[in-house]
This record gives structure tokens, sequence and C-alpha cells, in this order.
């Protein structure tokens, strides 16, 4: 039993020098010594600290603090993916989908997103119903919506939007303007500028509601608030 016990304090103890050396890797980074950072990354990577092993991968995918290497970090964000770091999964996904340093995998990138998404990852989600929308070979938009719903779930905007677009256009499900005004304006409430202007625009022209100009301005001036030129345009066209 006391065996048991004294390797159990060793791992412990093991564990918290492996979570040093990816903190002082951190400070080191933040102070510009970037071999020393490296080096400690890729000590505690090498120990199986998951998060060294990611941000490492960041570091050599980036190029901008040491010499790029795409190989590098598929490597890393693989071995980091698979020990189940869900960004790692994310990031080499997009590697797959981009063709950064690999050839392009469309299937292969799905996997990953949505090992990620069903992980917790909105932007996965919203990745998956992407490639099934948009993707001619792998077009399911009965699946898209599903993974738009799932991001939006997790209060990711973009996932809402989008979730109300497949709404407005019956894909993947039967027409619905109260649900797709239901995700606009959930989105809307998240700042998303997009979701703004397209329920103002369902206002302006009763597109499933009521007219309502007042609320229509409302809605565009606050997407030009927050930037958006369109929400501007709109705003002005309906002062004129």
């Amino acid at each position: 039993m006391k065996k048991i016990i004294f390797l159990i304090l060793l791992s412990v103890l093991n564990i918290s020098l492996y979570a040093n050396d990816f903190n002082l890797a951190l400070e080191l980074q933040n102070k510009g010594e970037i071999n020393k950072a490296v080096s400690l990354f890729e000590k505690a990577c090498n120990n199986d600290d998951l998060k060294a092993c990611y941000n490492l991968a960041i570091l050599y995918f980036d190029g901008k603090e040491i010499k790029q290497d795409y190989s590098k970090a598929k490597n890393l964000y693989t071995k980091s993916c698979e020990a189940g770091h869900v960004s790692s999964c994310y990031n080499l996904g997009l590697m797959y989908d981009n063709a950064n340093g690999v050839t392009k995998d469309i299937l292969k990138a799905k996997e990953l997103y949505i090992k990620a998404c069903d992980a917790g990852d909105p932007y996965a989600c919203i990745n998956t119903g992407y490639i099934y929308e948009n993707d001619e070979s792998l077009r399911d938009y009965e699946k898209a919506k599903k993974y738009y719903q799932k991001a939006c779930d997790k209060d990711d905007s973009s996932g809402c939007h989008n979730l109300a677009v497949m709404y407005i256009k019956g894909l993947g499900t039967e027409q619905s303007y109260k649900k797709a005004k239901e995700y606009y304006q959930k989105a809307c409430d998240m700042a998303y500028s997009s979701s703004c202007i397209n329920l103002g625009v369902m206002y302006a022209k009763a597109q499933g509601v009521k007219q309502n100009s007042f609320k229509a301005k409302e809605l565009f001036k606050k997407a030009c608030d927050a930037g958006d030129a369109k929400g501007c345009r709109n705003y002005s066209v309906m002062n004129r």
C-alpha cells in the first residue's frame, strides 16, 4: 500500500513540475525569450502536457516567432488531438480543410471537426455545418442544420445566424420565418451585425412578421453602431 501511495505522490509531483515548465515557457515567450520557451514547451510536451504541445504547434504553424514548420505543427496537433485536446483537433481540421502543409482532405477535416464539435467546440460545429451545406460531394442540409444548431445551442452567434438562414431558405427543414426571426434575434443580441440587418429587413419588408419601420431602423442602427457599413446604408435609406 505504501508503494502505491509513493507512486501516486511521484505522479502528482511530476505533473506539477511539467505544469511549471509550461507556465515558465509562457512567461519566457511573453518576454521574447522564444528559444528558451520552445525548449520548455518541448520538454513539457514530451511529458504529455497537451497544452504545451498545442502552444508549440501554434508557434510552428504561425512561423512568426520561430521558423514555420507545418509538418511539426501537424504532428504536435495530432499528438494532442489523439489525447483529447479539443482545440488541437479543430486546428488540425483547419490544416486539412485549407491544405496548410498537407494535401487537402475534406473528409479528414470533417472527421476532426466532428470530434471537436462533440467535445464542445462551437467553431468546429459551424465548420462541420458549413461543409455539409456547401461541399457538393457531402451536401446534406439536414446535417448542416444539425451542426449549426449545436453551435447556436453553445451560444455561438454565427451558428445562430446560419441556422436562421437555413429556416429562411427552407434548407434541411420546413421554411419558418418564425424560427428565422428567433435565431436572428438571438444572434443580434450577441452583437452579430449581419443578423441585426437581416432581421431589420424582415421588419422593413414584412417577411413573416408584421411590418415595423421603427424596429427595422433600430436594428439597422445597431448594426451601424457596430461598424457594419451595410447597416449604416440601410439606416440611411430608412431615414430618407
